[in-house]
């Protein structure tokens, strides 16, 4: 089965000696569907070459429909491909673009034998909202100011379970 018209045209000049583009054979065989699709309830009674070529055009259309089909996958896949790489490349981006976050050394660093395991998640560090009761008081707000706050208390409150506790 031949992929491209491309194909069909470097066979088709090979074997007639020709050098014409893809779309000469292209445009000539249209013509010729269209005229035999015209003519093919003439011929069909009285040829059996006719009804044989019918089947053979069917199942070169049914091949062109799998290939189109191979292709829509391949596109389909390669759009997702490259819609999971754009966004990785955009975290990247806005990671590269924040500032370095000052944290300043810990000091009395205390050696012992047990550990422990400090888990931090969801800090939703770039949101900012203010919750406003019925009368205008400040109900609950966030920001990244109250999240550095937090994040500061919370380090001095390790520092001191740890102190405490020999960890």
């Amino acid at each position: 089965m031949y992929r491209d018209w491309n194909e069909v045209a470097d066979i088709l000049n090979k074997r007639f000696g020709t050098s014409y583009s893809e779309s000469c054979f292209r445009k000539t065989w249209q013509y010729f569907d269209r005229m035999y699709d015209a003519c093919k309830d003439i011929f069909a009674t009285s040829d059996d070459g006719f009804k044989e070529f019918d089947l053979k055009k069917r199942e070169l259309e049914k091949e062109r429909k799998k290939l189109q089909t191979d292709k829509l996958e391949y596109n389909r896949w390669l759009r997702n491909d490259a819609r999971e790489e754009m966004i990785f490349e955009r975290i990247v981006d806005e990671i590269s673009r924040l500032e370095p976050i000052d944290v300043p050394e810990s000091r009395n660093v205390v050696t012992s034998c047990r550990d422990a395991v400090l888990c931090l998640a969801d800090a939703h560090f770039n949101t900012e909202f203010e919750i406003k009761g019925l009368f205008g008081e400040v109900l609950n707000s966030y920001s990244p100011e109250i999240f550095y706050e937090r994040m500061w208390r919370l380090r001095d409150k390790v520092k001191e379970i740890c102190k405490r506790e020999c960890i």
